[in-house]
């Protein structure tokens, strides 16, 4: 048993000192937490990682997005391996000017340095749906030689993928018979090319949050099945 951080009382606005909202990784032996993180006086929000070997001791802190703009709140961060060997991080940013909690990505040469790396907002030529909160990421085999990048976000109920390596020009929307669900998770099926949606309920909902569902969505066939991931 350990504790890799700990922060102040949960409040989703600028002055706390929580911390929330991990993700999980594994990368060269190392054990990888991604968190939102409120403890730094710089910033309303920041995004950043810990690292372990042993799962009990734990290094310090690594910045992943931290903005210039004290109001700023990034969050929800989420990993993937792309099919180069470089990684994608997708989250959302509380205060950007293109709509409240707009997704944004980053692509770096490894999952521990994402801290300058570009920013890109994440968005479709025609910009009919805005992409927001609680982006999820992951890596599909499926869907062309680079496979397909796909990503869930909180309020919309179909995906966004792009099968360019995360070309900022080439997302498209899919829509989906799944329903909107509060930081909707995403998994391959390995040597299918579908993917499975799963939700838990949305704080998105007036009255009782009553819903939890799950679908599947298919990007074609797999033409060479592989076990590549970040996530074990």
């Amino acid at each position: 048993m350990s504790e890799v951080a700990r922060g102040g009382r949960p409040a989703a606005v600028n002055g706390p000192t929580p911390i929330w909202e991990p993700f999980l990784g594994v990368y060269e032996d190392q054990f990888i937490v991604y968190y939102s993180d409120q403890r730094d006086p710089k910033h309303g929000q920041k995004l950043t990682h810990q690292t372990s070997t042993d799962l009990i001791n734990w290094n310090p802190w690594v910045d992943d997005v931290a903005d210039s703009i004290y109001a700023n709140r990034p969050g929800m961060a989420t990993v993937a391996k792309l099919p180069n060997d470089k990684y994608i991080m997708a989250f959302e940013r509380g205060g950007a000017p293109q709509g409240r909690y707009a997704a944004f990505y980053r692509i770096a040469d490894s999952p521990l340095e994402f801290l300058n790396a570009t920013d890109i907002w994440l968005h479709t030529d025609s910009n009919a749906t805005l992409p927001r909160a609680g982006p999820y990421v992951v890596w599909s085999e499926a869907g062309g030689p680079n496979g397909t990048i796909v990503i869930s976000c909180s309020v919309q109920t179909g995906l966004y993928v792009n099968t360019q390596l995360g070309d900022p020009n080439a997302w498209q929307y899919i829509e989906t018979r799944e329903k909107i669900s509060n930081s909707r998770s995403l998994t391959i099926i390995p040597g299918t090319g579908e993917v499975l949606i799963l939700g838990g309920g949305t704080t998105y909902m007036k009255g009782n949050n009553t819903y939890v569902g799950a679908g599947l969505v298919s990007f074609g066939e797999v033409d060479e099945p592989t076990t590549q991931c970040f996530m074990p």
